[in-house]
C-alpha cells in the first residue's frame, strides 16, 4: 500500500542540519510519484472488489427474501393501531388480500403513499388492502398516511413465514393463504408498469424526495 511504501523509503529521522529536511522532502516526492499510479490501480481493484461483494450481497439477500408464487402463509394474529386485536384468517369465506409492508421512516415508503393510496382507491372493490407496519407499539404507528387498515405488533414467524425483510413490499394473497403474486420496493420505473399492468390501474408515480 502507498503508506506502507512511503514509511520504508522515506527515512523518518531527525536530521542534524536543514539538509536533512531537503533530502527527506525529496525522497517523499520521489516515492510519492512512483506510488501514485500504483496506489490509483490498487483503488480501482478495491472499488471493483467492493462492487462485487456488494452485488453478491444484495443477490442473496434478494434470495433469502423472495416469496414465491404458490407459496402457503399462515394465519396470525396482530393488533390494529387502535391498540384492538385482529386475527388474520385464510378460507374458502375469505377475500383475496393485498398486503403492504411499510416502515414510517422508509424515504421510498413515503414517497411510494400516494402509489399505494391510488391502488386500493381503484382496486379496493375487488381486494381487501392491509398494511402491515414495522412498528410494534400501536402509539407510534402512522394513523393518517394510509386509508386503508394498519396491524401492527405482529408475531416473529410472521416476518419470516411472510419474507417481510426491506421495505416496501407489496403481496397479493388468495383467500386461501396462497401468494399470488409479490413485488420489492417502491413503485417506480420496472416495477410501476408492471403493477400498473396486473391491476389494470394508472398510478402517479414517486413523490419528490423530501429535502
Amino acid at each position: 500500500m502507498l503508506l506502507e511504501s512511503l514509511t520504508s523509503e522515506v527515512p523518518f529521522y531527525a536530521p542534524q542540519t536543514g539538509s536533512g529536511h531537503e533530502i527527506s522532502a525529496h525522497l517523499f516526492r520521489i516515492t510519492f510519484g512512483r506510488e501514485k499510479a500504483g496506489f490509483k490501480e490498487q483503488l480501482c481493484f478495491y472499488q471493483r472488489t467492493e462492487i462485487a461483494r456488494l452485488s453478491g450481497a444484495v443477490l442473496t439477500l434478494k434470495a433469502a427474501t423472495r416469496l414465491p408464487e404458490g407459496a402457503s402463509l399462515p394465519a396470525f394474529s396482530a393488533r390494529t393501531v387502535d391498540g384492538k386485536p385482529a386475527v388474520i384468517e385464510f378460507g374458502a369465506d375469505q377475500p383475496v388480500r393485498v398486503f403492504y409492508y411499510f416502515s414510517r421512516q422508509c424515504p421510498w415508503c413515503i414517497r411510494n403513499v400516494e402509489n399505494i393510496q391510488t391502488l386500493a382507491r381503484s382496486v379496493g372493490g375487488n381486494y381487501r388492502f392491509l398494511g402491515l407496519s414495522t412498528q410494534q407499539d400501536p402509539e407510534a404507528a402512522p394513523r393518517h398516511e394510509l386509508d386503508f387498515p394498519v396491524l401492527v405488533d405482529m408475531p416473529e414467524f410472521v416476518m419470516e413465514s411472510y419474507k417481510l425483510g426491506g421495505t416496501p413490499r407489496t403481496i397479493v394473497v388468495s383467500g386461501d393463504g396462497e401468494v399470488i403474486k409479490a413485488w420489492s420496493g417502491a413503485y417506480a420505473a420496472g416495477l410501476k408498469a408492471e403493477i400498473e399492468a396486473y391491476f389494470g390501474v394508472e398510478l402517479p408515480g414517486l413523490s419528490p424526495p423530501s429535502l
